[in-house]
């Protein structure tokens, strides 16, 4: 009986030792996009970014810093994080489609604590990564960003 339950116990901890190792393992892991270009839309009160598509994406995830100078020191004081994903698009492309325009008015947040959203102004950065889901079947989703873009918002 002791052998059953010593070999038991051994099984287990293989078992576990084994499983986290294999939970590391990257399924699915896409490149980055090769480029990303960013440019305003003075008329359409856009930013429009554009990037190369990777072979196997069906969506893509944009993140956007932003250097926040909220004394007017000229030092930035924080900086804000943006997500945007060509998923949520609104303007009938498909989601696999590697292009996508922000309108201004998605980079507000309350700055001085009032409860209400303001617009937010500085200097932006821009990377974009694909994605692949569902995740169950393909894997993570912590696919490679491309840093690409820098541009100032109003």
């Amino acid at each position: 009986m002791k052998k059953f339950t010593l070999s038991f116990l051994i099984l287990g901890i293989l078992l576990i030792f084994c499983s986290s190792s294999m939970a590391k393992r990257e399924f699915g892991a896409l490149p980055a996009p090769t480029t990303l270009s960013c440019e305003k839309d003075d008329i359409n009160e856009m930013i429009c970014f554009d990037w190369d598509g990777v072979d196997g994406a069906t969506k893509y995830s944009l993140d956007v810093e932003v250097e926040v100078d909220v004394n007017e020191d000229d030092v930035a004081d924080m900086i804000l994080k943006f997500s945007f994903g060509t998923g949520d698009r609104t303007d009938g492309l498909p989601s696999d489609e590697s292009s996508l325009c922000v309108p201004l008015s998605a980079f507000v947040y309350d700055l001085d604590g009032d409860g209400n959203a303001e617009p937010v102004s500085g200097s932006a950065t821009a990377k974009v990564k694909g994605l692949n889901p569902p995740g169950k079947i393909n894997g993570r989703q912590n696919h490679a960003f491309f840093i690409g873009c820098t541009f100032m918002l109003p």
